[in-house]
């Protein structure tokens, strides 16, 4: 687990010990070696490390953060989390799928990523830089979403309170 900061530089870097025994590390896809997992902090310690980072108030930038969230048991306001994975214009590279970070960081950061074993440093840093490059159009278009909730919400309730003086009449 890998956190950086807005310029990129980590933050948080650590191994979790799993509760079980590892029985395959791949490590070429993982980069996990087994004395990575030596001496490393259990989930409980990674989660209160994590937890302690991120403030209620914290935009939580990554890739495929709900595999992440599901790891670590943990959740974050669903409205400051920014998914490089569900972006819909990235998603457009790839017709609607999901697009692979190292796809996304060749095709529109023009940067090769993944070309060893997995480095989560490097992870991170190219979703940061991918979410920087288009920051304000993604805050605009979820500013524009929450409008629309906002305004379907206040109709919902004039029309609620219509329907209850009609009903009282």
């Amino acid at each position: 687990l890998t956190l950086v900061n807005w310029h990129g530089q980590v933050v948080l870097d650590t191994h979790c010990r799993p509760p079980q025994p590892v029985v395959d590390y791949r490590t070429a896809v993982s980069g996990v070696r087994p004395g990575d997992l030596q001496g490393a902090p259990d989930l409980l310690t990674v989660q209160q490390r994590v937890s302690a980072l991120l403030s209620p108030e914290t935009v939580l930038i990554g890739h495929g953060l709900a595999n992440d969230f599901g790891c670590l048991m943990l959740s974050h306001p669903r409205r400051l989390v920014r998914d490089t994975s569900k972006y819909r214009p990235f998603r457009k590279l790839t017709h609607g799928k999901t697009p692979s970070l190292r796809r996304l960081a060749r095709d529109i950061l023009g940067v090769t990523i993944q070309d060893g074993a997995h480095d989560s440093a490097e992870d991170a840093r190219a979703a940061m830089l991918l979410y920087r490059r288009v920051k304000a159009d993604w805050e605009n278009y979820l500013f524009r979403q929450e409008g629309k909730t906002v305004k379907a919400r206040k109709r919902e309730q004039r029309r609620s309170r219509e329907a209850s003086r009609q009903s009282s009449q």
